[in-house]
């Protein structure tokens, strides 16, 4: 049964390029009124789903979370599709794992959707904080399966992999270097409007930047330019961050939440993944193996950091791909427990 819902999902899916969202759906939390959207089967659902999205300015309204949402319908499950500020504000900020986590008691404790527990899948930077909520004590044991897309453990590990390698995502660098230039005193106004603009050109296809650099300091102008350009310089500030803000580093590693974690964990994750390297899910998986949590890996070229291709290679991997969602699927049922 597993099997036929993944290959409806994939179905669903390959069929849905432009989907619409799902109706519109406010969560009342104790952080306030959360935005979402909620997408329903045809029929009635065996599972209800948390999908969270990643840094992304759209959001829960992102194309390809929308589409995937419509996808997972196919599949017979209904799905909440939040919207969490901090991740929408393209912020690396541990207040998301409360987020999630309160958005989470408001969905188990809606009557309308009359579920006990819920599954949850969540991308790149969400996935942690998703399972540091999932392991909190009052939600344990209301959270029947994690699915992680392209997820990191290592704060140290994807510090040192964005601000140095050459080949990491630019993206992925400017929104480290947002979080870190604030932690030691050097992120002024300037260079924040900068970064944003940035990020903004890299998302709507524009050139706004170069008007933005104009009107600049000098000083802010340079730093900024030097610190986005050269690595070298990017080296240096991931050793006095290692060296004296290992603390502000070290808290956005996730590693803490798997003692307590009950749900397994399936891990999803593309071969050339720019923003996270797939070592990352590959250690986090071991990490989990190894405190005797279920956890299921599967690496592909399907996809990158977000980001589906298809080829006549990649449809090689379809057999693995459907194999890792049915896997998922079947902890949503509710059998497969870990222990804690």
């Amino acid at each position: 049964m597993d099997l036929i819902r993944a290959i409806a999902f994939a179905a669903g899916f390959l069929r849905t390029n432009q989907a619409s969202p799902g109706k519109p759906y406010l969560l009342s939390t104790e952080m306030g009124v959360v935005e979402a959207d909620l997408y329903r089967p045809s029929g009635s659902p065996w599972a209800t789903v948390l999908m969270l999205h990643g840094l992304a300015r759209h959001a829960h309204r992102d194309p390809r979370l929308v589409r995937l949402a419509t996808a997972l319908t196919a599949a017979g499950m209904a799905v909440v599709s939040p919207r969490i500020e901090p991740l929408a504000q393209l912020r690396l900020k541990p207040l998301a794992s409360p987020t999630i986590a309160a958005t989470l008691r408001s969905v188990l404790a809606d009557d309308t959707l009359d579920c006990s527990s819920v599954g949850i899948l969540a991308p790149s930077y969400a996935g942690g904080q998703a399972m540091a909520a999932a392991a909190t004590p009052e939600l344990r044991q209301h959270v029947s399966g994690l699915m992680l897309i392209g997820a990191y453990h290592d704060a140290r590990a994807l510090l040192r992999h964005l601000l140095v390698e050459a080949t990491a995502d630019p993206y992925g660098r400017l929104i480290l270097l947002r979080r870190f230039l604030d932690e030691v005193g050097e992120l002024t106004d300037g260079i924040a409007l900068a970064i944003h603009t940035d990020l903004t050109d890299s998302i709507d296809q524009t050139e706004q930047l170069p008007q933005v650099l104009r009107d600049l300091t000098p000083h802010d102008r340079e730093h900024f330019l030097t610190l986005r350009d050269d690595a070298a310089a990017r080296s240096r500030l991931c050793e006095r961050l290692l060296a004296d803000h290992a603390e502000a580093v070290d808290a956005l590693s996730v590693t803490h939440a798997i003692p307590d974690l009950l749900a397994p964990v399936t891990l999803f994750h593309g071969r050339n993944d720019l923003v996270i390297p797939p070592t990352e899910s590959a250690r986090l998986h071991e990490l989990l193996s190894q405190q005797g949590k279920r956890s299921r890996l599967c690496t592909t070229t399907l996809l990158d950091h977000g980001n589906v291709s298809f080829s006549l290679g990649t449809l090689l991997e379809g057999p693995a791909t459907l194999a890792t969602f049915a896997h998922w699927f079947g902890s949503l049922r509710g059998p497969l427990r870990n222990r804690r």
